[in-house]
């Protein structure tokens, strides 16, 4: 280490802000979604969850810890806790 402090923040599939709806329609996920509904059909990936995290809320939490120097090199999971993560066939 050459004393360059870093932290690292591991968010999971950013989505649409919580109070507009505004998303990144190009991403993986907003794709996966559309090409499922015109397709009519979905992936079968049992005992598969998606951490989602809405954009606005990940923006806040980037912006807080990496404000404060007693975070630097340190690493954050930005994902909702594992019992509001859906199971993909829930999601579909």
């Amino acid at each position: 280490m050459r004393g360059v402090p870093v932290t690292v923040l591991r968010p999971g599939f950013i989505m649409g802000d919580t109070e507009t709806g505004a998303c990144n329609t190009e991403d993986y996920m907003a794709k996966l979604i559309k090409g499922c509904i015109q397709l009519k059909s979905y992936p079968d990936l049992p005992n598969q969850r998606k951490e989602f995290a809405p954009v606005n809320v990940v923006a806040r939490a980037v912006i807080g810890i990496c404000s404060n120097p007693d975070n630097f090199n340190r690493a954050y999971h930005l994902v909702p806790p594992y019992q509001r993560s859906l199971e993909t066939k829930s999601l579909f």
